[in-house]
C-alpha cells in the first residue's frame, strides 16, 4: 500500500510538470494569454471584442515575448492602419508585473505631441509600460472593446 502511494505521490509530480504555463496580463488596455507548454507549440491571444482571439505571429526569445501586428490602443491618432510589435519582458523570477513597449512595425502610425499627430518610424517605440499579472475573475470586457 505504501509502494501505490509513492508511486502516486511521484507520478503527480512529474505530470504537474508537463501542463502548460499559462500567464495572464493586463497591459494598459490589453489583455493577453501566454500559453508555455514544456512539449509544443507556444500560443498567445488577445482579448478583441469580448472574446479570445489567437494572435497568429508570436515569438519568443530567451529576453521576451513579441506579439506581432497588433492594433495599438491609440484614440487621438487612430487611423486603424497601425500596426505595432507588442515586446514583453521575459523574467526569470516570478513577478507579478512585466515591463513592454508596443514597437511600430508598418508605416501608418502616429503619435500625439500638442495636439498633433506626427508620423512614427518603422522600429521606435510607440508607447511603453508596465503589465500586470491578473487571474481569469480579473477580467473585465468592459473596457476591453
Amino acid at each position: 500500500m505504501k509502494k501505490i502511494k509513492f508511486l502516486i505521490f511521484i507520478l503527480s509530480l512529474i505530470s504537474h510538470n508537463l501542463f502548460a504555463k499559462t500567464m495572464l496580463l493586463k497591459c494598459d488596455t490589453f489583455i493577453f494569454k501566454i500559453d508555455e507548454p514544456i512539449v509544443g507549440f507556444k500560443k498567445a491571444y488577445i482579448i478583441k471584442e469580448k472574446e479570445w482571439s489567437k494572435i497568429r505571429k508570436f515569438k519568443v526569445t530567451d529576453n521576451n515575448y513579441v506579439l506581432k501586428n497588433i492594433y495599438p490602443n491609440q484614440s487621438k491618432c487612430n487611423n486603424n492602419k497601425c500596426r505595432v510589435n507588442i515586446v514583453l519582458e521575459k523574467s526569470l523570477k516570478d513577478k507579478n508585473y512585466l515591463s513592454y513597449k508596443s514597437v511600430v512595425s508598418n508605416e501608418f502610425c502616429s503619435i500625439d505631441g500638442g495636439n498633433k499627430c506626427y508620423v512614427r518610424k518603422i522600429g521606435k517605440n510607440l508607447e511603453k509600460g508596465y503589465c500586470s499579472k491578473i487571474t481569469n475573475e480579473d477580467i473585465s470586457f468592459e473596457n476591453n472593446k
